[in-house]
């Protein structure tokens, strides 16, 4: 699966790997690997204040009435304490607490809300459990479970359908990327209108930076942790780091980097054959989907108008297998965003490439910066 965005994507935290830089052929054997995959995601702090619901009905807002009607919600250990007639559980971690709603018919309320600050172009990950109690007869199931959607600053980042066996925990997880922003303003919004069944238990929500698995995505080291088929220069088939195309190339747009810090890989498109102008290898789980992302911007600044008369067609590869492509915006400086899913299988290491697809010896000068490789 594809998907492209508008905008910012910069992970705060980064793999510490043993990788000597490469201008201009592959490495023998991918980097070995010296930070535990799992202790890397305790480095990410969850931004909520009350996520596991411990401290009670507070820092958080909600819409719905307070209370164990329809419409409303409470705090609690077991749905059985407030509602009767359903099932008793707990929440999943044996300790905490958890919102118990039931659910809106309106299905526009927030059931949860929270603002919380953020790092300009940085990847986010919302995540948290949800299981339904609406116990009707003795089968144990919701006739019509919650379908929850989910919010950041307005924009929809996914939906949860909750599973209709009561007590039953499935976890959401779904990433945002902050761009400009310095807030994240979070919303879960049950959009089922049935008004029987549609009871639901929400517990251990979590908004935290999601850690990028490659050591220099935002080129802020220079010519280090990443190989290239590229050498350093100007003509096609060259590259370069620098802050500032106009810093490296004549005649060309000047522009710095999106997120105002770091450097960019600035590229001439190669007119032969398809020599990769990025690759690293990083260590992965089996069975995990991974998202690579980056921004790409043209500076082929011909005439007055601004834009290259054939920017760049990036294709994107792991382990040898195409999962996605991205077409440059022609307006120099203009960065677009490109994003693209990878499920790991097997696999326990991940070689990550970008190929430009486009020969054309006219324009074809691109500019990357903010690439990231993390873990759904």
């Amino acid at each position: 699966m594809i998907s492209f965005f508008q905008f910012g994507n910069r992970r705060s935290a980064k793999l510490q790997l043993s990788i000597r830089a490469n201008s201009g052929r592959q490495p023998a054997s991918a980097p070995a690997l010296v930070e535990n995959l799992e202790a890397r995601q305790l480095l990410s702090a969850n931004l909520l204040v009350n996520g596991d619901f411990s401290a009670g009905n507070s820092g958080f807002y909600s819409q719905y009435g307070h209370g164990a009607v329809p419409g409303g919600y409470v705090i609690g250990n077991n749905p059985a304490s407030f509602y009767k007639g359903v099932v008793s559980f707990t929440p999943p971690n044996g300790e905490k607490l958890m919102l118990m709603a039931n659910g809106s018919d309106g299905g526009t309320k927030d059931v949860w809300h929270e603002t919380v600050s953020v790092s300009t172009n940085t990847t986010y990950d919302f995540s948290g459990l949800a299981a339904a109690f609406a116990q009707l007869g003795n089968d144990h199931t919701d006739e019509s479970p919650a379908r929850l959607s989910f919010y950041v600053n307005g924009v929809g980042i996914g939906s949860f359908n909750v599973n209709p066996a009561d007590g039953k925990f499935g976890r959401f997880a779904d990433l945002w990327r902050s761009g400009s922003s310095t807030t994240a303003s979070i919303r879960i919004i049950d959009r089922n209108t049935a008004t029987l069944g549609n009871d639901f238990a929400l517990a251990d929500l979590s908004f935290a930076a999601s850690p990028s698995l490659l050591v220099n995505g935002d080129f802020a080291a220079g010519f280090t942790g990443f190989s290239t088929q590229y050498v350093k220069g100007t003509k096609p088939g060259d590259y370069a780091i620098a802050k500032d195309p106009a810093s490296i190339y004549t005649g060309v747009v000047s522009f710095g980097p999106p997120s105002g810090i770091g450097q960019q890989l600035l590229a001439n498109g190669a007119i032969s054959g398809n020599p990769y102008i990025w690759q690293e290898s990083t260590s992965v789980i089996k069975n995990s989907t991974y998202e690579f992302s980056g921004l790409a911007a043209t500076f082929s600044q011909l005439g007055n108008d601004h834009t290259d008369p054939s920017p760049a067609n990036l294709a994107f590869y792991v382990n040898g297998v195409a999962i996605g492509s991205f077409k440059v915006n022609a307006t120099d400086g203009k960065f677009g965003q490109f994003a693209a899913t990878w499920n790991s299988g097997s696999s326990t290491t991940a070689t990550i490439k970008i190929v430009d697809l486009n020969h054309t010896n006219t324009g074809n000068d691109f500019a990357l910066d903010d690439l990231a490789f993390n873990q759904e």
